[in-house]
């Protein structure tokens, strides 16, 4: 029933450290080590903490990071100066090395799906984002065609099936992506009301305006 001060990093100064649903901000373990978000020095970034020999580090240092999943040991991220520069990064914790998977920027969410990387990024068809996958086997990447959105939130995986919310201008939908057929495709004409959706089984539930 003990309660101790882990880390204090912030000179004095509190520090905010997040975790919250599976789709946002969120902290993950890998063996001994914890990866948490943290806001220092009005920066959002990374942090690894070693449970076993108490040791604490920076694993990003641009003023906007956003966690995503875990893969064989590599925790993957998206990192940048500000929510539009954040671009696809990695972080090996078994032996300390970070680095840049993906030079597009925009990358704000990130999902896994068949040991394939998701996310969204800025797209070469259009001026708004695409959904994106890399394969982090043998290090492809490519862009995956479907709606003209100028932004994505990737938010659930159920029935082995990616969903997705897009938006445009006003408008907002519901998409899914199937990598067996690699085909995207809207869910009905039903705008779809802010990011509240999640699955039960392989139903997905949603808010709509739309009746």
């Amino acid at each position: 029933g003990t309660t101790w001060l882990v880390l204090n990093a912030s000179n004095g100064n509190p520090i905010q450290t997040y975790w919250t649903y599976d789709g946002g901000v969120r902290a993950t373990v890998v063996g001994d080590v914890f990866l948490y978000p943290t806001y220092i020095n009005s920066k959002f970034v990374y942090w690894a903490y070693n449970t076993s020999n108490g040791s604490a580090w920076a694993i990003s240092s641009d003023a906007s990071s956003h966690g995503g999943p875990l893969l064989d040991g590599v925790f993957y991220y998206s990192s940048g100066s500000n929510y539009d520069t954040r671009r696809l990064y990695a972080y090996n914790v078994s032996n300390e090395t970070s680095w840049q998977v993906h030079s597009r920027s925009g990358v704000n969410s990130i999902r896994e799906l068949g040991g394939v990387l998701y996310y969204d990024a800025a797209s070469t068809t259009h001026s708004g984002d695409s959904l994106w996958a890399h394969n982090p086997d043998n290090g492809t990447t490519w862009e995956i065609e479907g709606s003209d959105a100028t932004n994505i939130f990737l938010g659930l995986v159920a029935g082995g099936t990616l969903f997705y919310r897009t938006s445009s201008s006003s408008t907002s939908g519901l998409w899914a992506y199937d990598p067996s057929n690699t085909t995207a495709w809207q869910i009905s004409n039903a705008t779809l009301n802010g990011d509240t959706f999640t699955s039960l089984g392989n139903t997905v539930y949603f808010t709509s305006d739309t009746t």
